[in-house]
């Protein structure tokens, strides 16, 4: 029986921005209500299947929760990411397994849970040690170069790829005290993006950034969590609305959106005064 135009249309949006038998890694997703988990829910749902990392066991608590959600593929690697023959050999395992690698989604960063506890993160640069900018950079940019090279590896063997880097609108946009070495690094993860679609576009890889703003991940302060309640929607995100947008960037229906760095942050930028 011949469908009409509407069914057709209508079949083929249900099987819009779904990832069945595709491949996907998601780093930084030890956090329960962060942004690596929220765009590890959206992947699954879609019906990837997902191999996920964090610094500490905890991603297999992450693991057990998308099985709980009817995820049925979904492993955790407990692995430092600055560490580059560990970075080699988990991709090394990836392949050995699945054969490709399809989506990474880059959101590992920032500061580990146990720096968080410590002290303060984000030092001014005139307070800033060497140390301090050389640890911010590799944990955001550095050790996304890590993962990224070793993957594209896979994904050019396959002529195939989907790359969402999870940069920030601090550093490519907008700044403020303290910021000064993760603003660099966010700002290099946006360049680094473009670079990869120069590169590997012939290679049908496609590469974008996300950068979101007030995102309420459970590690935002009192205070910026009611800086995000002052933009034109009046709330801050939510980690699953970023992992809608890596959602169709990942998918194979994103064919032509390469390069570009997307704002995600309820209208805040658009903004004169805050």
């Amino acid at each position: 029986m011949l469908l009409s135009a509407a069914e057709t249309a209508r079949e083929r949006n249900e099987r819009m921005f779904q990832l069945d038998n595709q491949v996907c890694l998601t780093t930084g997703v030890g956090n329960p209500s962060g942004i690596g988990f929220g765009c590890a829910k959206q992947l699954g749902l879609a019906g990837g299947t997902l191999i996920i990392t964090a610094t500490t066991e905890r991603i297999y608590d992450r693991v057990k929760e998308l099985k709980a959600l009817g995820i049925r593929q979904a492993e955790g690697y407990v692995i430092n990411l600055c560490d580059r023959n560990a970075v080699a050999q988990m991709v090394v395992e990836i392949e050995e397994k699945y054969g490709k690698i399809d989506v990474l989604v880059n959101n590992a960063g920032n500061a580990s849970l146990a720096e968080r506890e410590k002290s303060d993160i984000h030092p001014a640069l005139e307070n800033m040690s060497y140390e301090e900018w050389d640890t911010i950079i590799n944990r955001n940019l550095t050790l996304t170069y890590n993962v990224t090279k070793e993957v594209l590896r896979v994904m050019r063997k396959n002529r195939y790829g989907r790359i969402v880097f999870i940069s920030s609108v601090t550093g490519p946009l907008v700044t403020h005290m303290g910021v000064s070495a993760y603003g660099a690094a966010k700002a290099g993860i946006t360049a680094l993006s473009k670079s990869i679609v120069y590169e590997e576009g012939k290679n049908n890889i496609i590469s974008n950034c996300i950068l979101p703003g007030w995102i309420a991940t459970g590690v935002l302060t009192p205070d910026r969590l009611e800086a995000g309640s002052r933009n034109p929607l009046g709330r801050p995100g939510s980690p699953e609305e970023v992992g809608n947008l890596a959602l169709y960037l990942s998918s194979k229906e994103n064919s032509y959106v390469a390069g570009q760095d997307i704002v995600i942050d309820g209208g805040n930028w658009i903004q004169e005064m805050k």
